[in-house]
């Protein structure tokens, strides 16, 4: 195997030229490329000299570029024969389901049984074949553009991390069953990394469904405990072909129109975790039924793009397996997925986006003394509802990161609830950045992940108080929504700044943000 180092410009087999390195993990990198021959995008994955298994991952692309069923990524090309050793697959146009939750909610059952349901006759279609995927995860499911399902990694994935085991079917049963349990909750129940809260635990195993949402019909919530082995449900579920036959029972509702892309600036490229990244170990405790929310219909998300190595094989995007789906409804926002993990996250500051009163946004480069300020940390606050103890909002301390990362794709999220009091559990949450020393803020603009509907609090002040009320208010926004411009008129200098929500979106009752800017100048 060469050591010579592949870059932008390389050209694989006289026809895959590398246009730009996306993600980087374990030993193989990812490539945004063009087949040069037909002219189309594809996705190239690379190999360092020494890593270990190149021969396996290789082999399962091969594998997998046998399968035919349109719900799963197409391999077009392995080899291992020359000087770079490379796998090349195609480049799929679409939502995951992490995002389409992250951003909409929970789904209702009926959606989560339509989209679950064709991820199971594909997983069935190649366990037929001989292939199982073993690695599913939330970012693995698609909604495609083409207003399909696709699943990403059959194959490659478990060959990359070197993951493999005699039966598949229970393993493939369990990622399918989790999905499902993702789709219907809000919460996520495996051990791979993800952005969504993690699933109670009961007796050792996720709790079902329904006590976390009791919209979720009796036949899904059975069906999940079937296929997680949950003691007392009665027969097991154990193979995908047998989910499947289960979900083939349940109504069916479709999804939403895939609506394309919006305008915006160019995209920046950012990395996602590779397969058989950390696990998540921390079970969240399980809320009683009356703080729980109804569904929600999927929402629009932030425009992003993620490529994934897939091992999978596939072919039109027109139709989906024995029942294509019908679809209508709300439209969703633009994500291009391939094969290993990158994202784009559209551009812009989205000044453009705000409505109501304060709308008019004064660029930073306008006034002398209105700089953007860099933060220095970020920090999840709650606010306990003394008649609720022990109920504090257990998500606001993760993801503080996602609001100054400069990415719209990451967000920053509380719990769901039930009503704009948060249940009677907080009485409030937001994140409190810390600017390492007293600076003058003149304004703040909060980029709002999902609908809007929020009441927003901008408060300023030297006190590292865990409460709204240790800061000064300077400034409030009610039925907030997309870009919020709260201002300073206070002139109020601080080293902290909180932004706070004293209510949730009235869509699905959550706080979410997605950027936070500080402007202002030093004191």
């Amino acid at each position: 195997m060469s050591t010579s180092v592949i870059e932008p410009g390389t050209r694989l087999a006289g026809r895959y030229r590398l246009e730009e390195r996306v993600h980087r993990s374990g030993g193989s990198t990812l490539w945004r490329a063009t087949d040069e021959i037909l002219a189309r995008a594809v996705a190239v994955r690379t190999f360092d000299p020494d890593f270990e298994l190149i021969i396996e991952v290789v082999m399962a692309a091969r594998s997998a570029s046998r399968l035919t069923d349109p719900r799963l990524t197409q391999v077009f090309d392995a080899d291992n024969s020359g000087e770079f050793a490379y796998v090349v697959s195609e480049w799929v146009v679409g939502q995951t389901l992490e995002d389409m939750i992250a951003t909409g909610g929970p789904m209702e059952s009926g959606r989560a049984a339509t989209l679950l349901g064709e991820a199971c006759e594909a997983i069935a279609a190649a366990h037929t074949a001989g292939l199982a995927h073993l690695r599913l995860t939330p970012r693995d499911l698609l909604w495609t553009t083409g207003n399909t399902v696709k699943i990403l990694g059959l194959g490659v994935d478990a060959a990359l991390s070197g993951t493999a085991v005699t039966n598949p079917a229970p393993a493939d049963t369990e990622g399918l069953a989790h999905l499902l349990y993702l789709a219907l909750t809000g919460h996520w129940p495996g051990s791979a990394a993800c952005k969504l809260p993690a699933a109670p635990i009961d007796d050792g195993l996720p709790c079902p469904p329904h006590r976390l949402r009791p919209a979720v019909s009796q036949t899904l919530d059975q069906i999940v405990c079937r296929s997680l082995g949950r003691p007392g449900q009665e027969p097991p579920i154990t193979s995908p072909a047998k989910l499947a036959e289960a979900l083939a029972g349940v109504p069916r509702i479709p999804l939403p129109l895939f609506a394309g892309y919006p305008q915006s600036s160019p995209p920046s490229v950012v990395p996602r975790p590779a397969a058989g990244g950390p696990e998540r170990t921390r079970a969240m405790p399980t809320p009683p039924p009356s703080a729980l929310p109804p569904p929600a219909p999927p929402r629009p998300a932030q425009p992003y793009a993620s490529h994934r190595q897939a091992g999978v094989g596939g072919g039109a995007l027109e139709k989906i397996g024995k029942r294509p789906l019908i679809v209508a409804g709300a439209a969703v926002a633009a994500l291009v997925i391939g094969v290993v993990g990158w994202r784009l996250a559209a551009g812009g500051d989205g000044d453009a986006a705000k409505t109501g009163p304060t709308a008019s946004a004064t660029p930073a480069t306008t006034k002398k003394n209105d700089a953007k300020l860099t933060v220095q940390g970020v920090t999840g606050l709650d606010e306990p509802n003394p008649a609720q103890p022990g109920h504090g909002d257990a998500s606001v301390g993760r993801s503080t990161g996602a609001v100054i990362d400069g990415r719209p794709s990451t967000v920053w999220a509380s719990e769901t609830y039930t009503g704009a009091d948060f249940g009677k559990y907080v009485k409030g949450v937001g994140v409190r950045l810390d600017m390492g020393r007293s600076v003058k803020v003149t304004r703040v603009k909060v980029v709002l992940a999902g609908r809007g509907g929020a009441t927003l609090e901008l408060r300023v002040g030297e006190a590292e108080g865990q409460t709204p009320g240790a800061l000064r208010l300077a400034d409030k926004e009610s039925d907030a929504s997309g870009t919020v411009e709260l201002r300073n008129t206070k002139g109020t200098a601080g080293r902290y700044v909180l932004v706070w929500f004293a209510t949730p979106t009235p869509a699905g009752f959550k706080a979410q943000i997605s950027e936070v800017t500080v402007y202002g100048q030093p004191s």
